[in-house]
């Protein structure tokens, strides 16, 4: 399992789980970086608004797409 920080965008909420983590890079492209478990926070000094931020950052927890890829059958797609 990973744990991450995020300082911008919407926190991982309840429903979440399952999700694809991606970050995107200068050239505009999504590269998979893992499946979501859980997180949350944001709502520290940021106001209750489940936004991450510098003060108040997001957690995310998930498995890293290298461990997905080997335990379970097929590949990540590449495009």
């Amino acid at each position: 399992m990973v744990i991450a920080k995020e300082t911008s965008g919407s926190c991982a909420e309840d429903g979440d789980p399952g999700g694809p983590v991606y970050t995107v890079d200068s050239s505009g492209r999504a590269l998979a970086r893992g499946i979501l478990s859980g997180g949350g926070g944001g709502g520290g000094g940021g106001g209750g608004d489940n936004s991450g931020g510098f003060l108040d950052p997001c957690h995310l927890i998930f498995t890293d797409i290298g461990l997905a890829n080997s335990a379970f059958p097929g590949k990540v797609a590449w495009y």
